[in-house]
């Protein structure tokens, strides 16, 4: 209660992005957006640079010849790529925390934003309906907010350390709170859609699919083999999947003969 009050009152603190991410989405954000640009910015930021490089230079994206710099590995991402593999960089820095409860929860929740990523990208990919970077970012931030949420009550009641009060209070909460949070970072509508309503299992809205759809579906198959989903609605009964035309037997084994290509996106964007 005293959460959600306070998020009403504008009183819960909400990180920022890093300076640099800031600085790539202004530029983004400006009709002379140019990869000379975007390299200048990058450079600043030798972690990134890296990361870049090695993303290039990954068999998800390689080429013919290895990258060794960070224009031709702009080159090879594109524009649009880099820009979301910055911003995946970017909330990778946000899953810290220096108490070992909340650290452990932080662990758990980004490596299961990194299998939601990678099966967005992947079912993206192979429908074509979507921009599979968009899908894998969009599947790595949906549950953002949690990190709020947890941050949140370990300031404000430090002694708790009751995990069915934290997760109930995170179920309440997350697509509230994550709503805010990509909002304040400027992310498009369609994300924030994500966010708000991916676990809405039975959601109709339209009869085309959107994005919400596609993340929603492979979070569901994240779970497959994980978690117990006796508690959730058969997958073949949601709406979700009748309208990415989706049959649950190919769904699943799509993921099987795709296992070394998901394993390697969760590795970059750890």
């Amino acid at each position: 209660v005293q959460l959600f009050q306070d998020v009403m009152a504008d009183k819960v603190s909400l990180p920022s992005l890093p300076d640099v991410a800031l600085r790539i989405q202004k530029v983004f954000s400006s009709p002379d957006v140019s990869g000379q640009k975007i390299a200048e910015i990058l450079m600043t930021d030798p972690a990134i640079t890296g990361k870049l490089i090695k993303v290039a230079n990954s068999p998800v994206y390689q080429g013919l010849s290895s990258t060794k710099t960070l224009q031709s590995a702009i080159v090879r991402l594109g524009m649009d790529t880099t820009f979301k593999q910055v911003m995946a960089y970017a909330v990778n820095e946000l899953f810290k925390s220096s108490s070992q409860l909340a650290a452990e929860r932080m662990k758990q929740l980004w490596a299961h934003s990194r299998r939601v990523a990678a099966i967005s990208r992947l079912m993206a990919k192979n429908s074509g309906l979507f921009d599979p970077e968009q899908a894998m970012l969009a599947g790595l931030i949906h549950d953002l907010g949690v990190i709020v949420i947890v941050q949140y009550m370990q300031k404000s009641f430090p002694d708790c350390s009751d995990a069915e009060k934290i997760d109930k209070t995170i179920n309440t909460m997350r697509p509230q709170v994550t709503s805010l949070l990509l909002r304040n970072w400027h992310f498009s509508d369609d994300v924030v859609t994500v966010a708000e309503h991916c676990e809405n299992w039975f959601r109709n809205e339209q009869e085309q699919p959107d994005l919400c759809d596609l993340v929603m579906v492979a979070q569901y198959h994240s779970y497959m083999g994980v978690m117990d989903t006796s508690m959730l609605p058969p997958v073949s009964m949601m709406p979700a999947m009748s309208k990415l035309n989706m049959d649950v037997g190919d769904s699943i084994q799509l993921i099987k003969d795709s296992a070394r290509e998901i394993r390697e996106i969760e590795r970059l964007l750890q």
